[in-house]
This record gives C-alpha cells, structure tokens and sequence, in this order.
C-alpha cells in the first residue's frame, strides 16, 4: 500500500518545490488551453516540450494515444487539438522510443480565463501590478450568462474571451488603453442591472509566503511534532489488520499550484494504480480568478479533497503589532470582486458538490485570518473551508508531545478563531537526488498540505463523512497548543 502513503508525505514534498529535471529526457514544461477558450467541444491545447527530437513523438492522453493528425509542431512546441465529447480529461504525456515524459493533467471542462500579456498591464496608485484590458463579470443568475456577456460586450466595444460558466463568470477584453478608461469601462459595467461584480485582477510578489531561506531556520526540526510517518505505519498496519479489514476506496485530491509534478526520485514509490490519484492544475497565470477556474474544474473532475496554499490581504492590514502587512496584496477594488467571486464558488459547490472540502493555509501576515475585509479565502465561514495555520516547536528544554506546550504558533502564521487546526509550518523539500534531504521551506502553505493529505486519508477509509464531520474529527482528536 506504497501509494497511500502519498496523501502525507508527497504532498508535503511536492509543494515544497522539488521538481525532477532529467536532462535527457522528454519534459512537458508548460501546458495551457489555447485557441477559443470558448469552444466548449473543439479545445487547442498548447505545449511546450523540452527534449524533443526530429521524429515526432506519440501522445497519449488517459490510456487512448492522440492522432498525429490532431497535432502540429512548431521547434519545441506542440499544439493539439481535441474533441471533448469523445474524450475524458487525463493525463498527457509523450512517448518517444524507451523515452517517456513527464505526465501533466489535462482537464477537458470549459472553465478557462486568459491571463494578460506584459503590454497589457500597469501599475495602480498602490503600487500593484493591474490588467488594463481584462476583466470578469459576474452575471445575475437569473441571466444566460454567456447571452448577457456577448449583449454588454456589444454594447461597451468589448470581446468575451474566457469564461467560469457553473458560477456565470465571463472574462471581457475591453477597449483600455490605460487605467483611467478601464475604471472608467468597469464603472459602467458595474452600474448595469444583469451585472453582480466586476473582477478585475492584480498580482504582487506570490513568493511572499513560500520564500526559501538560505539556511534553515532554527525550528526546522518542528515537522517531528506532526508524526506522520507513525500515522502512516499505523494507516498501513491498520487497514489489513487482525480487526474487521478496511477496504480503502480511491480518491482524488487536487492542487492549485504551478509547476509541480511526481516525477522526482525520493516520491517515485509512492505511484501507483489504485489509492489516491493527485491531479495538479493552475489554469493560467490570471491570478486569483484562474485559481477558481482550475478549482472548477477539478471539482467536476472529481477531486474530493483541494488544496489552496494561498490567500491575499487588503492593501493596508496591519499586523497583531500594528505594523501593515506587505505580503500578497490587493487593492481595496479587487478584493471586492474577489470576494464576490469566492462567495459564488463556494454556494456553486454547496449546492453541487456539497461532499467537497477545501483546505486552505491561514496565511503568513501575522494577522487576523477571519477578518473578510483583509484576508481572503481563509475568512469565509462555510462548512466547506478548513482553515491552516503553523505551528513550531517551543523553545527552550524538552517536553512531551502530549504537553499543551510542546508548540505554539508560529510567529508569522495568521490567527483567530477562524483558524480550525495547525500543523508544522516547516517541512524539508523534495530533492533531485535520492537520499539526501532537502532545503527547509516555511510557512502556512506548507502545513496546509500535510492537512489535505490527512483528511484524504479519513475519507479514504469512511468515504460518507461529511465535511462538518471531518472538521470536528480533526479538532477534537488535534492536540491542544500553547497559544
């Protein structure tokens, strides 16, 4: 039962950052829908493929191999196109002789936005890094969103160009030319009766919470707190055991990240057939409007478990200490599309996909977690949200695992009541070679992944819990901290 094990441990090494780079061998290093993300059956997919050689390789997506007549190369680039309503979404990958790649998953749902190119972005007056020319609109239910989006799209000059079809979101090019005319367009829009929110996007630095120390921090050791690996020799010892036997049904997990995959050595043995199938998907770079699209999607590829090691503050929030946060920003404007947006992916899933849980990390601002003006997603209050934060080992003489103060909370880590549990916020990353252990990686966004695995493991063996039900399991068997 190799492959189980991959719910506590490959996780947590795989967003800690080690991907395998074999330098002789087929790489698939970026895949994104191309073409007219509109055209819910005919889909272009487009690749690009370190490796390749002069003969043209074989695709396969799932276990059916793609016509080469659907392909088209240009140098290290491949373009494919697909029929959805003859094919599921899989696993890509390519074959060439004894040569295999990588494998990367394809999603063949319908909810993609495009990300805005360098000419088609400016600075706002916080400093922030804006798209000027697209923005999303989130449509009345009581509408045909995608006729309601073409109708404003004729009436303001604009394009519809991506879309969130299940939550009525459509992504608009505007004719901007600078910030003053978008505002101006998103004004308007806003003001129309069919129209719930405008999503406009911005980025900031998103390294903020997984930034690498150059040396490991001095609680480095706090991952021993968890005891995972004894969770997993007693999931592995447990299941076949002398009692009645347990018969563990497979599951999916998915994560919101980018450039990850499975493929480095010290996680190899933990692949498989059976068990827990990990689907990682990051839509487009468009920020925190296509982490919603990947989420949609992954939802509806039935992933059970997500996990979203990330989060924003508003511009402007302050620190337990009084001090403003610097980390992930966004402007006042668009937190309150975005907040508009989360609380329709979160109704969506209630009344859709109401066994689907969601893990979030609590974030690293050493602020309020709860407070929905400053810090999204971790302030919504729904039964389908399980909050992160990190913990540490305490300093200063040794004590048991079972004593209140064997940890406290980690500095840097968000808090309140919104937070439901914690785990290490340090964790040693995957490495490029077998054996020796990897750098150390700190924050939230690393404990949440040791969570995702652990709830992955609960619904694995009692596939029927609920998440209210996970949460209170998870709480009431946590051990207490200090503070």
């Amino acid at each position: 039962m190799a492959v189980l094990l991959a719910a506590f441990i490959t996780l947590l090494m795989l967003l800690a950052g080690a991907m395998a780079q074999a330098s002789e061998g087929l790489r698939i290093e970026s895949l994104k829908r191309c073409g007219d993300l509109l055209d819910t059956r005919r889909q272009d997919w487009c690749l690009t493929v370190r490796g390749l050689s002069a003969q043209p390789p074989t695709l396969k997506l799932g276990d059916k191999t793609i016509p080469s007549s659907a392909v088209v190369r240009e140098a290290d680039r491949l373009r494919l196109r697909l029929d959805s309503s003859e094919r599921q979404s899989g696993p890509l990958w390519l074959e060439h002789g004894t040569r295999t790649s990588n494998a990367v998953w394809l999603t063949l749902r319908n909810s993609h936005v495009l990300a805005a190119g360098p000419d088609e972005v400016a600075r706002n007056m916080d400093g922030l890094t804006t798209y000027v020319n697209l923005v999303s609109l989130l449509i009345e239910e009581r509408h045909d969103g995608r006729q309601e989006a073409e109708r404003l799209a004729g009436k303001y000059g604009a394009n519809v160009v991506g879309s969130i079809a299940p939550l009525n979101l459509y992504q608009l090019r505007l004719p901007a030319r600078n910030l003053e005319q978008r505002d101006a367009l998103v004004l308007r829009l806003s003001s129309e009766a069919s129209v719930d929110a405008v999503v406009i996007e911005e980025s900031a630095p998103e390294q903020a919470e997984q930034e690498r120390p150059h040396t490991p921090p001095r609680d480095s050791d706090e991952w021993a707190a968890n005891r995972f690996l004894d969770a997993v020799d007693f999931y592995q010892r447990r299941l076949p055991g002398k009692q009645a036997v347990i018969q563990p049904q497979p599951l999916r997990i998915g994560l919101i990240e980018r450039d990850v995959d499975f493929d480095s050595p010290d996680f190899a043995d933990y692949l498989g057939a059976g068990g827990f199938e990990v689907i990682v998907e990051r839509n487009s770079d468009a920020g925190i409007t296509a982490n919603i699209a990947a989420s949609v999607n992954l939802v509806e590829d039935g992933v059970r478990v997500l996990n979203w090691s990330w989060g924003i503050h508003r511009v402007g929030t302050r620190n337990a200490e009084g001090e403003e946060v610097d980390s992930l920003l966004r402007s006042g404007l668009a937190m309150s599309g975005y907040e508009e947006l989360l609380e329709e992916f979160f109704l969506w899933l209630r009344k859709s996909h109401p066994d689907v849980l969601v893990v979030n990390s609590a974030g690293n601002g050493s602020t309020f977690a709860g407070t929905d003006d400053y810090r999204l997603p971790s302030s919504f209050i729904t039964e389908q949200l399980l909050v992160v934060g990190g913990h540490q080992r305490a300093q200063g003489g040794e004590r048991a695992v079972d004593d209140p103060a064997f940890a406290v909370r980690r500095s840097s880590s968000n808090m309140d009541m919104r937070v439901d549990i914690t785990a290490a916020a340090c964790a040693h990353a995957s490495t490029l070679e077998a054996g020796p252990p990897g750098a150390v990686h700190c924050g939230t966004s690393y404990a949440t992944p040791m969570v995702t695995g652990l709830v992955a493991a609960m619904l694995s063996i009692n596939p029927n819990l609920q998440p209210e039900q996970v949460r209170m399991l998870l709480r009431r068997s946590a051990m207490s901290i200090a503070r």
